[in-house]
């Protein structure tokens, strides 16, 4: 996706469309950690020999903003440290050292964080990727244990001929557990050719949905393009209709010439593809382009109708209201931006918007309720550990209201 990002002539885009398509936060509190190893690759191994573990590989980088966001708001969960520190050698490596550069290029590291569950003789038994709450993380660090108690047995079945569909659910998941996406694919390409649907379940749909490629050429893709409806009866509705968002973000991300023909071509395939909830994406689409062209009179109109296409959370309307501030001066336009302010506030009440209600009350020249939010904000922000200093000298400014 650099590439993509790199020829578009903006980068509002590229950092709003992050926050609306592809990243998920999670808030942690707890203060425990995963204790990692940082040595020597034939150390970790000697570890896991010694105590009859398997190894668990976190490959990241400095630069890496999912990796630090899993030492932050993951590796610092108790149930995750606990699990972890009992079950597993846990080691990290910094891919752009020398010793952690090797480990990437033996297991074929092309994005980070990547996570590798191997055992004590340095051999693969599982592979995940990117930023995970703790909830799947845990769960995959799990199903790395079942693959290496499972999978020769079920290795030696497949062999023998067994294609049972129970059995063809256990299996695949589990070579997608070990990060063998071309065996799955090549057998999920045998099933869709079969005139018997039987196939069908939950647990292959749901790893037939991990394993396919979202191109308009990928022989999986297609088949379920055209057969959705099938799909829907097994799969979360969250779940197909997040496959086909990215599908057509990437898509015209590589397409467009600009951010223009971007969102007008993406806005065409929501509703081709996502018809009931085209207009929550397509105006999201047009609303961070107006916003690179600062045209915010249309940035405005586009926000109202995502507004009213779905339910934006805290985060969301703290975000829109904290761009009223920065760059809108009509009286409507910041009215508005308080009123999501507020609304932000009710949802959950944090620094953040507590600083975005003080700022538009400041805009609008209120001294009382912009020292009153300003206050609170800053309580706020001490106790989340914030940098307060800006709220604090804004605070400055309303005394001199």
């Amino acid at each position: 996706m650099a590439e993509i990002y790199a020829n578009l002539k903006h980068k509002t885009m590229k950092n709003n469309l992050i926050g609306l398509f592809g990243l998920v936060l999670f808030a942690c509190t707890a203060q425990a950690q995963i204790s990692f190893m940082e040595t020597t690759w034939d150390k970790v191994l000697a570890e896991a020999k010694a105590q009859d573990k398997l190894v668990f590989i976190d490959v990241y980088a400095t630069w890496c903003g999912p990796c630090k966001m899993m030492d932050k708001d993951v590796f610092a969960q108790a149930e995750v440290a606990d699990y972890h520190n009992a079950t597993f050698i846990n080691a990290k490596f910094d891919s752009d050292t020398e010793i952690g550069g090797a480990v990437a290029r033996q297991f074929g590291v092309t994005a980070l964080p990547t996570f590798l569950y191997v055992d004590a003789d340095g051999n693969l038994v599982a592979r995940t990727l990117g930023y995970q709450d703790a909830p799947v993380f845990l769960e995959n660090s799990r199903k790395a244990l079942e693959v290496k108690e499972q999978f020769a047995g079920l290795q030696a079945q497949y062999d023998a001929g067994e294609r049972s569909i129970p059995f063809m659910g256990q299996y695949l998941n589990i070579l997608n557990t070990k990060g063998d996406i071309e065996a799955c694919q090549e057998i999920l390409n045998g099933m869709i050719k079969e005139t018997n649907t039987d196939w069908q379940t939950t647990e292959i749909l749901n790893v037939y949905m991990e394993v396919m490629n979202p191109d308009e050429t990928d022989l999986l893709f297609i088949y379920f393009l055209e057969h959705q409806a099938d799909f829907a009866q097994k799969v979360e509705a969250d779940r197909i209709e997040a496959v086909l968002v990215n599908f057509i973000v990437s898509k015209h991300y590589e397409a467009a010439d600009d951010m223009l023909s971007m969102a007008a071509g993406a806005e065409k395939d929501f509703k081709k593809y996502l018809p009931e909830v085209a207009q929550k994406y397509a105006s999201y689409l047009w609303m961070t382009y107006y916003e690179s062209e600062m045209d915010w009179d249309n940035y405005m109109s586009s926000l109202n109708d995502y507004l009213d296409a779905g339910e934006p959370d805290y985060i969301e309307l703290n975000a829109f209201a904290w761009n009223v501030y920065l760059y809108m001066d009509k009286e409507a336009h910041i009215k508005q931006g308080l009123e999501m302010a507020l609304e932000s506030v009710e949802q959950e009440s944090v620094f953040a918007n507590n600083d975005t209600v003080a700022a538009l009350y400041y805009k609008m020249g209120e001294k009382e309720e912009a020292l009153a939010y300003a206050k609170i904000a800053i309580d706020l922000g001490k106790k989340e550990g914030a940098d307060v200093s800006e709220t604090q000298e804004m605070l400055r400014l309303i005394k001199k209201l």
